[in-house]
């Protein structure tokens, strides 16, 4: 019999049929999703107008806080959104303070604000700009020095002392886990990825030899002990070259507000048990406080 009179094997499958046989559907599903298609719905918007404020006469400052405190405008107690929300205080901007996190932020990080008539949403980079009615603000070489005290020695030393040392757990816990959910799974995966990433800035930061953990305290009190100096041998209230706390000013405060906030309840502070002794920035602590009418808080 001629070979092209054998009857026809059955192809043989490809690793990619023997893919997609396994993930087919059954007939009666299939029939099921012939009647009824699947239907994808677009992503819902982020907050962006007014119907995600409680009024649209207000601005609305989202941050990191407990409902209690952004419900009476306390100041928050995570450096970033404090420095924005000290620095629009400053400028007299009347915000309404409310609780967020960083996966409702347009950015992915908070704080972000929602202004009033349904403007867009403006992030912490634009925040400044925002405050300053738009206009660009001039670079200034000193700022930048003192920034980066704030920005690499004393936030490396905050990461350990609130992050990573065990004694302050019930204080990161009172700061981000209880308002990251009741379930006790959640906030134990969230106290790991907090661990970890501040661990992971602090390797990067530091290079392959790393740094004691008693030298990054160090050095976070020398950044302040610099500070201090600076203030000090300027003679004048504030760090701004004019009358009127600026910037540096915001930045400045949104550590050593913290560091002695009573709501903290520190179980070891370095940082803070350093500030105490430094007087310059002790006024300069009670003076911001008290232009942002937080001075019976902290």
């Amino acid at each position: 019999m001629p070979d092209n009179d054998r009857p026809s094997q059955p192809p043989a499958q490809t690793s990619s049929n023997r893919w997609s046989s396994i993930f087919a559907l059954p007939g009666p599903l299939r029939e099921l999703f012939n009647h009824f298609p699947l239907i994808t719905y677009a992503a819902n918007p982020l907050p962006a107008g007014t119907n995600a404020l409680p009024s649209s006469s207000e601005n609305a400052l989202y941050i990191f806080a407990t409902p209690s405190d952004a419900s009476r405008g306390l100041p928050s107690l995570n450096p970033t959104c404090l420095k924005h929300q000290t620095y629009l205080r400053l400028k007299g901007v009347e915000v309404r303070t409310i609780v967020s996190n960083n996966h409702a932020s347009p950015s992915g990080s908070l704080p972000f604000l929602l202004p009033t008539k349904g403007a867009k949403a403006v992030p912490a980079s634009g925040l400044r700009k925002w405050a300053e009615g738009g206009t660009p603000y001039p670079a200034q070489a000193k700022l930048d020095v003192h920034l980066a005290l704030l920005d690499h020695r004393l936030r490396r030393a905050w990461l350990y002392q609130l992050y990573l040392d065990p004694a302050n757990v019930p204080a990161l816990s009172r700061l981000y886990l209880e308002t990251a959910s009741s379930v006790e799974v959640v906030r134990y995966v969230t106290h790991a990825q907090l661990r970890k990433a501040a661990g992971e800035e602090l390797r990067n930061s530091s290079g392959p030899a790393g740094v004691e953990e008693a030298e990054l305290l160090a050095q976070g009190v020398e950044a302040l002990g610099a500070l201090n100096e600076l203030l000090s041998s300027g003679g004048g209230t504030w760090f701004s070259s004019e009358d009127e706390p600026g910037w540096l000013d915001a930045a400045v405060f949104a550590y050593t507000g913290p560091l002695l906030d009573r709501r903290m309840e520190w179980a070891r502070n370095g940082l803070g048990d350093a500030l105490k002794d430094m007087d310059a920035l002790m006024r300069h602590r009670q003076g911001i406080a008290k232009r942002c009418g937080w001075d019976d808080t902290l």
